[in-house]
């Protein structure tokens, strides 16, 4: 679901699925343009073709990353805008 883009654009990453959709809905009725992945890998694959304005990410994931990646500024995305 991608509304209108006015807002911004926003990552949503979190393995609750239902977690992602309200949060997914919520910011898109808001006027962000919202792409929502399930775990960390998708989002840096994601991530590798797209710039977003704000990511919206769970820390305690299962598996690669945890969400820790997103808190870190500097690589592997150095295009990302920190603060």
């Amino acid at each position: 679901m991608t509304e209108g883009s006015a807002g911004g654009s926003v990552l949503v990453v979190d393995d609750e699925e239902a977690l992602v959709r309200g949060v997914q809905r919520v910011l898109a009725r808001a006027g962000f343009s919202v792409d929502a992945v399930s775990n960390g890998q998708e989002a840096v694959a994601l991530l590798e073709q797209k710039v977003f304005d704000c990511i919206v990410s769970d820390i305690n994931m299962p598996g690669l990353l945890q969400g820790y990646l997103f808190a870190k500024p500097g690589k592997p995305f150095p295009e990302a805008r920190w603060g």
